[in-house]
């Protein structure tokens, strides 16, 4: 049996990067998940060395997202390239970014990235 090849989402320091994050939450008295709208949700995104949110990268920590127009529930932020700048030094590894919501930041997502060789700016 053949083994799939392990497949990263990656991140590339030479172009600007949408992070962006769909939150729900639980309605009791519907029995069924809602978009998370409004300024409660307190959404943030960061990028660190360690999934526990350790090693914050300099600059690009606790990010406000944006909530987007006409998509309840979605918030995004396109991050300029001038900011992932800081990123070049981790060229090769695994970064993180975690998406933090709520009033204690208690909902946070994760997801892995690999920092690509730049090759060129679009």
């Amino acid at each position: 049996m053949a083994v799939a090849p392990v497949t990263f989402k990656t991140i590339n320091p030479a172009n600007a990067y949408l992070a962006r994050a769909a939150i729900e939450r639980y309605n009791a008295a519907t029995d069924a998940y809602i978009p998370w709208t409004g300024g409660e949700p307190n959404v943030t995104v960061g990028f660190y060395t360690s999934a526990a949110g350790t090693g914050g990268i300099t600059g690009l920590t606790d990010i406000p997202l944006e909530e987007v127009a006409g998509a309840p529930g979605t918030y995004a932020l396109a991050i300029p390239s001038s900011l992932l700048a800081a990123i070049v030094p981790y060229t090769g590894q695994t970064i993180y970014q975690i998406v933090k919501a709520g009033q204690n930041q208690n909902l946070q997502v994760v997801t892995p990235l690999k920092v690509q060789v730049p090759r060129y700016a679009q």
